[in-house]
C-alpha cells in the first residue's frame, strides 16, 4: 500500500537508505522510492540526455533531473523551465 508521506530536502538528504538494500530512501519507518518535491527552481542545466534543475523548498537544495528518450538536438529547440519557476 503506498501512502503520502509530507517531507522536506532537509528530511531526505538526511534520511538513510533502504535496510532491505533497495534503491531509496527511509523516512518515519516507510521505505520511499519516488518522492515529489515542491520548491522553486534556482538554476537550470541543459545536457544532450537530461536537463539537470537545482531546486530549493527552503529548508535545502537537491538536484533533479529529467532524462530525454532522444538526444536533446534531434527535438529542436526546447525550452526548458528556466529558474525562478515553481515545480
Amino acid at each position: 500500500m503506498q501512502s503520502l508521506i509530507p517531507t522536506t530536502i532537509k528530511q531526505l538528504q538526511n534520511a538513510p537508505a533502504n535496510a532491505n538494500g533497495e534503491q531509496g530512501f527511509t523516512l518515519a519507518g516507510k521505505d520511499l522510492q519516488q518522492v515529489t518535491i515542491v520548491g522553486i527552481i534556482i538554476n537550470a542545466d541543459e545536457q544532450n540526455t537530461n536537463l539537470q534543475y537545482t531546486v530549493d523548498d527552503g529548508t535545502g537544495t537537491i538536484v533533479a533531473k529529467m532524462w530525454c528518450a532522444v538526444q536533446r538536438w534531434a527535438l529542436g529547440p526546447v525550452a526548458p523551465l528556466m529558474p525562478p519557476c515553481a515545480v
